[in-house]
């Protein structure tokens, strides 16, 4: 796996006004950071309450937005006041219940926030004339999955059977409906964004892989893990974030051309089992395979296999991945090894570290 050279230009992003809904989550604090070191003007909105704990957004000044307001995507009013004043040229919509075992017991609030969150964005953002892009950030999980171990083109059906995933199905349908019917000769071009299984230093969610990992090893207990031999597209939280901004810029630049989904997902090479990971984050802590608890097979219905298929991506927007899966997890470790040891400044340090290393290689000046 290899980056496919500097692609995008320093400039384009400084002082764009940036507005993304769900800031205060792992993939909203990275791009937050992301975007502030590129010199934009971020905004974020997000619920208030509704964050882990611990949780990257309140453990530092580096994943926040420079301005933000607390509020309700399924608020139509409230989501409404703060488009009209921040007036924004670029939105990310992030904001989302994103968790299949929470959708399972709390499923009306699922489909609340992914479904009605997105309806209200795409209706509101069509009367804001400032904005000329929209990204409405998905998942590998939108689509209609038998397990028969293919890749997922974005022409593939969409669906889920979980409430999570169909609830992303349904988002990304949305889409579709608001591009072709509101936004195909309008001020602002849309599209979606369809990721796999990210990982990063600072992500604290119940039910996922790494958090649970490095929970784990702080407290000392086994690693109790379901499902050892699910694969998912593992890729460090950097690349799909990259693929985020590559894609609003071409829909900033070329409008409509560039709207649709887009895949964004490591090579196939790179998908590996939920055992391969754990075996791999264990070695680069230095710790032994001892401390791992095979659970079985998860009491919740979840895809086996999932593969992404990112030629549209590569092809039209010259984007790759620039990590594999080893080096994804070793600067996920650097990071939960400086919040375990509870050295704000460490973590900090790295974590700006791993941003700007990742621009120098992916960015002209």
């Amino acid at each position: 796996m290899g980056y496919m050279g500097k692609i995008m230009k320093l400039s384009f992003w400084k002082d764009k006004k940036v507005l993304i809904t769900g800031n205060t989550g792992f993939k909203g604090c990275w791009l937050s950071a992301l975007l502030n070191r590129l010199g934009a003007t971020t905004y974020g909105y997000s619920l208030e309450n509704d964050r882990s704990e611990p949780n990257l957004f309140d453990f530092g000044g580096t994943g926040k937005t420079d301005f933000y307001r607390f509020g309700d995507v399924a608020n139509y009013e409230m989501l409404e006041s703060y488009l009209d004043e921040v007036q924004p040229d670029i939105v990310f919509h992030l904001a989302a219940q994103p968790l299949v075992r929470k959708s399972y017991i709390k499923p009306v609030d699922t489909y609340q926030t992914n479904v009605i969150g997105t309806i209200n964005l795409l209706d509101i953002a069509r009367k804001v004339d400032s904005i000329k892009a929209l990204v409405n950030v998905t998942t590998d999980k939108c689509y209609a999955n038998n397990d028969l171990g293919k890749s997922f083109v974005e022409s593939d059906s969409l669906g889920g059977n979980d409430p999570y995933s169909a609830s992303k199905a349904c988002s990304e349908i949305i889409t579709h409906s608001y591009q072709t019917s509101f936004f195909a000769d309008s001020h602002c071009a849309i599209a979606s964004a369809r990721a796999g299984n990210v990982i990063g230093g600072g992500d604290w969610s119940e039910d996922r892989l790494l958090p649970d990992i490095f929970r784990s090893l702080y407290n000392n207990e086994k690693i109790v893990i379901r499902n050892p031999s699910y694969t998912r597209p593992w890729q460090h939280v950097l690349d799909p974030l990259f693929g985020y901004l590559l894609l609003a810029h071409q829909l900033f630049v070329e409008g409509n051309k560039f709207s649709g989904g887009w895949n964004f997902g490591p090579e196939r090479s790179e998908v590996a089992s939920v055992l391969d990971v754990v075996e791999k984050t264990l070695a680069v802590m230095g710790k032994s395979k001892a401390m791992i608890e095979l659970e079985g097979t998860a009491g919740l219905k979840e895809s086996i296999l999932l593969s992404l298929d990112s030629q549209k991506a590569e092809h039209y927007l010259n984007w790759k991945g620039a990590y594999n899966t080893e080096q994804a997890i070793e600067l996920t470790a650097s990071l939960y090894s400086a919040w375990l040891e509870k050295d704000k400044t460490r973590f900090h340090s790295i974590w700006l570290h791993q941003i700007d290393d990742y621009i120098k290689l992916r960015f002209e000046n």
